[in-house]
């Protein structure tokens, strides 16, 4: 077995390190606590929708953390707005721009399933064992030729993942009826979407599971 890709095939992969903290640190309910604990998209003030641009999300943090300078944070904080410190802008800031993190904060705005459903599409997760011993295979063969190739493959799998995300995001908007089909839908996805994450971390070559923590 080459190194950077392990032999374990968990049903859902943790997520990545980037992505982890960031789903730890929403609330079980935004929806019910979006007054009490302000999401990504209200400190930044930022119309919530998935496809949000990066250039809209970093001109919206330059815009706050302006104002978050130790020398404007008294005169801009009163009781109704508390001015917000650097790190919580930085949060914020790292979850929008994040394709996987913002489309899960998404679903959970909208009330769809939690990370804790498992749900993956039929037959996707004996498809992903068959595909990680192909790539293993590939990469003792051959890993000049194999690992940029797979790597090419599993970003291609990515943006069609976020393409099918956006469309069904747009759906809820035009048929409100079918919502919570659409939202189990979206989750199916981002589940699936955590394997093709892991795939592009392990095909990585500076990758290492015992440095890496998921």
């Amino acid at each position: 077995m080459m190194p950077g890709l392990t032999a374990q095939h968990p049903i859902i992969p943790d997520q990545s390190p980037s992505v982890k903290p960031i789903l730890q640190s929403m609330a079980p309910s935004m929806t019910n606590d979006a007054q009490k604990s302000p999401n990504p998209f209200q400190i930044l003030g930022i119309e919530p929708t998935f496809t949000t641009s990066p250039d809209q999300i970093q001109h919206a943090y330059l815009q706050k953390l302006s104002t978050a300078h130790p020398d404007l944070v008294s005169q801009n904080a009163t009781s109704d707005s508390p001015a917000l410190d650097p790190a919580t802008l930085n949060q914020a800031r790292d979850t929008l721009l994040n394709d996987e993190a913002r489309a899960n904060l998404m679903l959970q705005l909208a009330a769809g399933p939690s990370p804790k459903d498992k749900s993956l599409p039929d037959g996707f997760l004996m498809h992903m064992m068959e595909l990680r011993t192909q790539i293993e295979e590939e990469l003792q063969t051959d890993p000049t030729e194999a690992r940029p190739r797979w790597q090419s493959w599993t970003n291609d799998e990515r943006t069609k993942t976020i393409a099918t995300i956006t469309t069904l995001f747009n759906q809820i908007q035009a048929d409100p009826t079918a919502a919570n089909q659409i939202k189990q839908d979206i989750r199916t996805h981002l589940n699936a979407w955590r394997y093709t994450e892991r795939l592009i971390e392990q095909l990585d070559p500076t990758y290492h599971p015992s440095t890496t923590d998921f």
